[in-house]
């Protein structure tokens, strides 16, 4: 056992998110993740990482554009289930 194995690992002092997720979609992220050997937080942070960094490219491109669409991973989301009757 190397030096580095014995010492308590230091806290992140990156800001924290916390999310809540569908149990299959916490799956499809834990298997991903296990593929990829990574963990699940630093799966999740990838993630999230190459999608921001995909729409800074996209929103650069689109720039000239007089009303620019939105990352395609909007057009796909659920709405929100709040329990109002509209």
């Amino acid at each position: 056992m190397t030096n580095s194995q014995l010492e308590p690992l230091m806290p992140s002092k990156l800001p924290r998110i916390a999310v809540y997720l569908p149990p299959e979609i916490k799956q499809g992220l834990e298997l991903g993740a296990k593929k990829n050997r990574r963990t699940v937080s630093n799966m999740a942070a990838w993630i999230i990482e190459q999608w921001v960094l995909d729409a800074k490219k996209y929103s650069e491109m689109s720039e000239s554009r007089e009303s620019p669409q939105e990352p395609a991973t909007k057009k796909h989301r659920k709405p929100r289930d709040t329990g109002e009757v509209r």
